[in-house]
Parts: structure tokens; sequence; C-alpha cells
């Protein structure tokens, strides 16, 4: 059975079960019915009492017998069946008999009046059925209501295949249609929480973006303040180091234990090795003096350039990279005096020269006192060297050829002076005058050992290597100072490098927030396109139901 329903009901627009009015319904014909509306969700369905002209022969029972007729079929389709309510099902029962109704049709087509009475006992030709000799008692009211039949399921037949046609296919329409509006509903109302989310966290990320480009720049400003504050701190504190090693130069050339020779080829080597030995010495020193509080200086700096730069970044993991970003150990100041070029013209004078000889008397009158070490950079400062030779010349042979007219009359005036005093004091006093005269020149001339000239010749490398060192003083504070601000100003490169990259990161966050936030809105945008859509649609099966479905059904009943 499951499979005859299958190939001939399922698209059936109207059922009609002809039962026998003599009887009430059979179970099979239940059971038909049943599996028919299992397989159909709301089957259109008739009932016809056939044979009701039987109840014609006992007229005292009829409204009886059709109102039990009535009430069994109503609970079948209402009850069992529940394809109907009750009031529907009273507009789907009918009580006819066919074979009046059959006899009826056949007198219309041979032409006689249907309405000038029952047919007679003529057979009916052409009829399959012979023909009635009488009609029942109550023949036209089967007549009217088969009929009426006919009326209501021409228009049931009309509607109900619209019905079973386009009834469940509207409902699931209507379904999809509130499911899909439901979704587009959903997806909207997410994209644009969704897209004020992503706009909300565009400002916050734009903001803080700015923000760490307003406090790189502050910090910028800060750090170069700082830099310069301790830059000069580092040019002073090398300048006053290198001062006071000069200053006590003359301990480091006196720690100085080669021995001394008065040879020339000597010397030269006893020079070199000096030089070397001032050199290695003077750069220990200041390091010892400088190197620890420039590294601290630098430490210091290093580390609160790392404290700025970390504020600035939030990420956790890159204000660790910029704390660890720097080693301040890494650096080591170098300082480096080249005395062996800076003292390269120095020209030692070792020869002896008595101090109260009448030209060292005279130039101790007539020039200014000044460090013997003028003499010596003549040279360096525009003299020609011809006139430097100051291992030949003697000390006062510079006064001599500046002078040679005041030594000329030096020499008459020491006659002079001396023929006075012999008559002034006599000559025994001035023979006592000379005799202590010489014995100190003689004093002076057996002092004059390598030890002395060793002593003299310190002396006066002292002197000249003074001189020289305290015209690069400036030279090296400035040279640690760059060197101190090329390690700072490179630490600071890093670390701004690193803020910057974590403020690129910032940028192509905002670039990607503003990419979702175009993305949403066009979401945003087709979802409600989509839901106004729905709605509409929506709308028309809802019209489409009312007219063609809901409306049809009501009014044929």
């Amino acid at each position: 059975m499951d499979k005859w329903i299958d190939l001939h009901c399922l698209d059936a627009d109207v059922f009609i079960l002809v039962a026998n009015a003599e009887s009430t319904l059979m179970q099979t014909e239940k059971d038909f019915f049943h599996k028919v509306s299992q397989k159909l969700s709301k089957p259109n369905i008739f009932i016809i009492n056939n044979r009701w002209d039987a109840s014609a022969n006992e007229i005292e029972y009829v409204n009886e017998v059709r109102e039990q007729h009535l009430q069994r079929c109503v609970a079948f389709l209402v009850d069992e069946l529940k394809v109907c309510t009750r009031a529907e099902a009273d507009g789907h029962v009918f009580f006819v008999s066919a074979r009046e109704v059959l006899a009826m049709r056949t007198r219309a087509n041979l032409g006689e009046n249907m309405h000038s009475g029952p047919p007679g006992a003529a057979t009916s030709i052409g009829s399959p059925l012979p023909a009635v000799a009488y009609m029942a008692e109550g023949w036209q009211d089967r007549l009217a209501e088969f009929t009426n039949f006919e009326t209501v399921f021409e228009k049931n037949l009309s509607e109900s295949a619209t019905r079973t046609k386009f009834a469940a296919h509207s409902e699931q329409g209507k379904d999809l249609v509130n499911r899909f509006r439901a979704i587009m509903e959903s997806i909207y109302e997410t994209t644009v929480e969704e897209k004020d989310a992503a706009v909300r966290c565009r400002r916050l990320s734009q903001a803080h973006l700015e923000e760490v480009r307003a406090r790189l720049m502050k910090t910028t400003q800060a750090v170069d303040e700082m830099l310069h504050a301790s830059l000069a701190r580092v040019e002073a504190q090398v300048a006053s180091a290198l001062n006071v090693e000069i200053r006590r130069l003359n301990e480091l050339v006196d720690s100085y234990s080669r021995p001394f020779h008065p040879d020339p080829a000597l010397i030269h080597v006893y020079k070199r090795e000096l030089n070397t030995h001032v050199e290695r010495e003077l750069g220990r020193k200041l390091t010892e003096a400088c190197s620890s509080d420039i590294l601290n200086e630098v430490a210091r700096c290093e580390q609160l350039m790392m404290n700025k730069h970390a504020s600035i970044v939030s990420d956790e993991a890159c204000k660790n990279r910029i704390l660890q970003l720097i080693d301040p150990t890494a650096f080591s100041p170098e300082f480096h005096l080249d005395c062996r070029n800076l003292c390269a013209n120095f020209r030692e004078d070792i020869q002896f020269r008595f101090s109260l000889s009448l030209g060292t008397l005279f130039q101790r009158l007539s020039v200014p006192r000044r460090s013997i070490s003028n003499y010596h950079w003549t040279q360096s400062d525009g003299i020609p060297s011809s006139l430097v030779n100051s291992s030949i010349l003697p000390r006062s042979s510079l006064t001599v050829d500046l002078f040679p007219s005041l030594m000329s009359r030096s020499a008459v005036g020491t006659v002079i002076i001396l023929g006075i005093m012999s008559k002034a004091v006599g000559w025994r006093v001035l023979a006592v005058a000379c005799g202590i005269y010489g014995g100190l020149y003689l004093f002076e001339r057996l002092s004059w050992t390598n030890k002395a000239k060793e002593t003299a010749f310190k002396r006066q490398y002292v002197d000249f290597a003074s001189h020289k060192l305290r015209l690069i003083v400036d030279l090296t504070s400035t040279n640690a100072r760059h060197q101190v601000k090329r390690e700072l100003h490179l630490a600071h490169k890093k670390l701004s490098s690193e803020v910057e990259n974590f403020s690129d990161t910032l940028v192509e966050e905002v670039k990607q927030l503003d990419n979702d936030i175009i993305r949403l809105d066009l979401i945003t945008s087709e979802a409600k396109r989509l839901k106004n859509r729905a709605n509409n649609l929506a709308n028309i099966l809802n019209k489409f139901y009312e007219t063609f479905i809901l409306n049809p059904w009501n009014e044929s009943n």
C-alpha cells in the first residue's frame, strides 16, 4: 500500500472517500487514509455517503441516521486524521445517491427536462445503468446536495491544487526566509558590534601611536640635553686629569732610569725611549684617572636612556628587549698621547755656562724673564732652523747674534769698570774678588757632571713637553668626548630604532584595523540589504499565503 500511495497519491490534490450510507466506515478505508495522512502532511479529503436514497424507506429515522453518519465522519477527519477542524469537517461530508444523479444526468443528455419530474420507466439509451422506474422521496434534496458537492469540489479542486502544490512550499519558504532573516539579523548585529569595537580599537591604537611618537620626540630632546651635559663633564674631567698629570710630569720624567750619556747618538736614543716612556705612562695614568668615571657616566646615561625608551612602549616583550639591548661594559675609552711626534722638535742644551758670566748677567738684566724652553721652541714658531743649533751654540749666542753692538760695548765697559773699581777699592780687593769669581767658576765647572747634564736635560724636556702637552689638552679631552658621544649616540640610535619598530607595529595594526572596518562595513551593508530582501520576500510569501491558500480555504467553508 505504501508503494501504491507513493506512486499514485503523493501528488493528489483531493481525496474522495465514497462510503456506503447503509453501513459505517470500514477499517480498511480508515487504514488507507491513515497511511495517506502519514505521507501527506494535510490531505484534502471529502467523504461521500452514497446510496442515501435507501434512507427514504425509514423516513422517521433519516435525520438520526444522518447525524450518526455525520458525527462518525467528522470524528474520523478531525480526531483520527486531524486534517481539519470540526467546523471545516461539516463542509467535507455529503449524503447523495449516485444512481439518482446518473438517471437525471442521462435524462438530460436525452434532451428531456430535468425539472419535469422523475424519469419514467423507459430505457435510457446509451446509459450504463437501466432506467430508474421511480425516484424515492427526497430525491430533490439529494440531487441538490450532489450539485452542492460538485460546486464545492470544483472550487476546492482548483484551490486545493494551489494549496497542495504551494502550501507546503510556501510554509517552507516562509520558514527559510525567517531563518535567513534571523541569520542576516544576527550577522548584521554582530558585524555592527565588531565594527564599533574595531573603530574604538582603531581610535585607541591611533592615539597610542601618536602618544608613542610624541614621547619618543620628548625623550630624544631629553636625551640630547642629558648627553650634552654628560659630554661636558667627560671633557672637563679628562682635561682636568691631563692637566694634573702635566703638572706632575717632572716626577714621571725623573722616574725614567735609563743611564744618560752626553754623546749625541746616545742622546738621540735616550730621547726616543724617554718619549715612549712618557707616552705610555701618561696614557696609563690618564686611563686610571678617567676610565672608571667615564665608564660609570656612560653606563648611567645608557641605563637612563634604556629606562626612558622602555617606558614608551607597552609591549612587555619589546620592553624587555630594550632593557637588554645595550651592554655598558662593552665600551672602553682609549687615550693616545703622541709624545714622540709632540717632542720631535725638542733640542736639548747641556753645554756648560757660568751663571755669573757677563753675557749671562747682561741677558738676565736686558731680556724679560721667560722660561729657558722658549729658546728651544723658536724653530716651531717660525725662526729658520739655521739659527737653531742648540747642541753647538752657547746659551748666550742668541743674545750675541741679536745684539752685537751691545756685546762689543760690554768688553770696553768691563775694562772701564775694572779700572774704576781698582781705584776705588784697590787692586788687592779686586784680586780677592777675581779669586772668588774664579773659584765660583771652577766650582760650577767641576759640578757640571753627567748627572748635572741629565738633570738639565730632564728639566728642559719637562718644560718643552709640558708646553706641548698643554697645547693638546683640548684635543685630548675632545677626543674622549667624541668617543663617549659616538658610544651614546649609537646606543640612542639602537633604542630609537627599537621604539620605531614598535611604532611601525602600531602603524600596521592601524592599517589592519582600517581594512577590517572597511570589510565589516561591506558585510554590514550586505547583511542589511539581504535582511531587507528577506523581509520583502517574507511579505510576498505571507501575502501569497493569505491570498491563495488561507483565504480560499476559509471561503470554501
